[in-house]
């Protein structure tokens, strides 16, 4: 399967309004944050639209050419998006069992 059919088929199932985007850092700390909308917006390259505030921890490590990923949430899956989106509970974010921070 092309990425093309890969993204194609994951945005046909992407139903659900929130997402977490997480990436690493240039230190390799790994950061995530809830987003409420994810848009496709190209099949040609594959892209995405996810909007981030400036004032968030992780707005600066996004950069050009930078790697993350994007995260489609189920209903139970609800506990993780409000860590993600809590400022107070940081360091709780990747405490999760099922989070895999490795390449």
């Amino acid at each position: 399967m092309s990425i093309q059919d890969n993204f194609r088929s994951a945005m046909r199932r992407y139903i659900y309004s929130v997402s977490i985007l997480s990436n690493t850092d240039e230190e390799r700390n790994p950061n995530a944050i809830t987003v409420s909308s994810v848009t496709s917006i190209s099949m040609e390259p594959p892209s995405l639209l996810v909007c981030i505030n400036k004032n968030s921890r992780i707005h600066d490590t996004l950069k050009e050419g930078s790697k993350f990923c994007i995260n489609l949430l189920s209903k139970n899956q609800e506990e993780l998006s409000n860590i993600c989106s809590d400022e107070n509970k940081y360091d709780e974010r990747f405490n999760d069992k099922n989070w895999n921070t490795n390449k």
